[in-house]
C-alpha cells in the first residue's frame, strides 16, 4: 500500500474573491471532504466570487467533481459564481468532459480572466 501525500488547500482573498488554492489528489474520502469544508467555509463568510486553482491536482475522480458542483449550484442560487482554473492534462480533459457546460474553465490564474463576464 502507498501512502499518499495529503491535500493541502491555500486560500486567500484578492479583491473581492475568494482563491483555494488546491495540492494533491482530489479523491473520495477525506480529500473531498476537505475541498468541500473550505468551500463552504467561504461560502458562509459571505464569498460570492469564488476562484478554485487546480493546477496542483494529480488525479480527481466523480467525488472531487461532485464537491465542485454542488459547491457551484449553491453558489449560483446565492448570486455567486464558482471559477475553475486548471493547466492542461488529464485532469483538465476529466473536469472539461464533466463541467464544461456547467463551469468556466481557464488554463492559468489570472484574476481578471477567471471573472470576465461576471
Amino acid at each position: 500500500m502507498t501512502d499518499r501525500l495529503p491535500m493541502e488547500i491555500n486560500v486567500r482573498a484578492s479583491g473581492g474573491v475568494s482563491v483555494l488554492e488546491v495540492h494533491g489528489r482530489l479523491t473520495i474520502g477525506e480529500p473531498a471532504e476537505q475541498l468541500h469544508d473550505a468551500l463552504e467555509s467561504v461560502v458562509k463568510g459571505g464569498a460570492k466570487k469564488v476562484v478554485v486553482i487546480l493546477n496542483g491536482i494529480p488525479q480527481i475522480d466523480s467525488s472531487g467533481i461532485s464537491t465542485l458542483v454542488r459547491i457551484s449550484i449553491k453558489l449560483a442560487r446565492e448570486g455567486g459564481v464558482l471559477r475553475l482554473v486548471c493547466g492542461p492534462g488529464r485532469v483538465r480533459d476529466d473536469v472539461i468532459c464533466s463541467l464544461s457546460s456547467v463551469h468556466f474553465v481557464v488554463g492559468s490564474f489570472s484574476l481578471a480572466g477567471c471573472l470576465a463576464g461576471i
